[in-house]
C-alpha cells in the first residue's frame, strides 16, 4: 500500500478497524492514564474541578468517532478529526495529575543552578522581562503568541485530517507522549518554581508547588508547574516538526514557534536553560516516535 492511500477494505466495504498506528495511539493513551489514575489514587491529591466532570466533551466525541467506524467507515476525515481531538482533550489533564504528584517528591528546588546557568553565558532574565514592562505592547504579543500552544494542537490535528498526510497525528500524539513523561520525571527529579518566583513576581503556579511541597492534598487547581525542563519548548519543536513536507504550513508553524520560543522566559517564567532542554526533549521524543510508528507499521507515517 502507498503511503498516504486509503487501508485495504474488507468485503463489506467497510475499513476493518481503526488504522494500525491509530489504535497503537489509544494504547499509549490508555496505559498512560491507568498509570496516572492509579498514581493519583495512591497520593490522595483532590482536584478542582474533579477530572470526572471534563471528560464529556472528549467522551462525546469518542462517541462520534465511533459511530463513524460503525456506520460509515470510509469517511476517515471524521474519524481523525474526532479521536485525536477527543485525546488532546484527555491525555493532557492526566499529564498535569502526573507532574503534581513527581513535584509532591519534594526533591531540592534547583532555582539557584539554573539561575547560575543562565548568568553564566549571559542571560539576564530581569533585564529581558524589563523590556516587555516597559513596552506593554509587546507583552500583549508576546502572551498571545505563548498562548498559541493551547490551540496549536487542534489546528494541527485539522491541517493532517484534511491534507491527507496518514500516521502524522499519531506520530504526534506519541512523541508529545513520549517527551511528557520524560519532561515529568525529570522535573520530578530537579523541580524549581522559576525566576518568576526568585524575582519575586507573582505567578498561579508557585502556590500550587509549595502546596504540594508541603504534602497538602488539595483541592488544587489544574496549572501547568513543569518550568525545567520546559514543556512549551518541547511543544514548540514538534508542533513545527510534524508539519515538515507541508512547506507552506511548515514554515508558518516554524516563524510561529521560534517566537514562542522567545517567549518562554517571559511571559512563560522560564530560565532559559528550561527552553533548550525543552527543545531538545521535544526533538528526541518526535524522532523516536516517527522511527518507532514506521518500524511498526511503515506505510503510515
Amino acid at each position: 500500500m502507498e503511503a498516504g492511500a486509503l487501508p485495504e477494505l474488507k468485503g463489506d466495504g467497510r475499513l476493518s478497524r481503526l488504522d494500525k498506528s491509530d489504535r497503537m495511539v489509544l494504547a499509549f493513551v490508555a496505559v498512560f492514564i491507568c498509570v496516572a489514575i492509579a498514581c493519583n489514587f495512591k497520593s490522595q491529591i483532590i482536584w478542582t474541578p474533579s477530572i470526572w466532570t471534563m471528560l464529556w466533551v472528549p467522551a462525546s466525541l469518542a462517541c462520534i468517532s465511533a459511530y463513524y467506524l460503525l456506520r460509515r467507515p470510509n469517511e476517515r476525515k471524521p474519524i481523525e478529526l474526532t479521536l485525536y481531538v477527543g485525546l488532546w482533550l484527555v491525555y493532557p489533564l492526566f499529564g498535569t495529575q502526573l507532574t503534581y504528584i513527581a513535584n509532591a517528591w519534594n526533591f531540592p528546588l534547583q532555582d539557584d543552578l539554573f539561575n547560575a546557568l543562565d548568568t553564566r553565558v549571559g542571560f539576564d532574565w530581569s533585564a529581558y522581562a524589563g523590556v516587555q514592562d516597559r513596552m506593554p505592547w509587546l507583552h500583549a504579543v508576546a502572551f498571545f503568541i505563548y498562548a498559541s500552544s493551547y490551540i496549536q494542537p487542534f489546528i494541527s490535528v485539522c491541517i493532517i485530517a484534511f491534507t491527507d498526510r496518514r500516521g502524522k497525528n499519531a506520530t504526534l500524539v506519541i512523541a508529545n507522549l513520549l517527551a511528557l513523561l520524560v519532561t515529568l520525571i525529570i522535573s520530578g527529579l530537579m523541580p524549581s518554581t522559576g525566576p518568576m518566583e526568585l524575582h519575586h513576581r507573582a505567578n498561579p503556579w508557585s502556590p500550587v508547588t509549595y502546596a504540594l511541597r508541603a504534602g497538602e492534598h488539595g483541592p488544587l487547581p489544574y496549572v501547568g508547574i513543569i518550568t525545567f525542563p520546559s514543556f512549551h519548548a518541547v511543544m514548540a519543536v514538534q508542533f513545527t516538526l510534524i508539519h515538515f513536507g507541508n512547506r507552506p504550513v511548515f514554515y508558518t508553524f516554524a516563524v510561529l514557534n521560534t517566537m514562542m520560543l522567545a517567549t518562554l522566559p517571559y511571559p512563560g517564567g522560564h530560565y532559559l536553560i528550561d527552553v533548550f532542554a525543552g527543545a531538545i526533549i521535544g526533538l528526541a521524543a518526535y524522532w523516536t516516535a516517527q522511527k518507532f510508528l514506521t518500524a511498526a507499521h511503515p506505510n503510515s507515517c
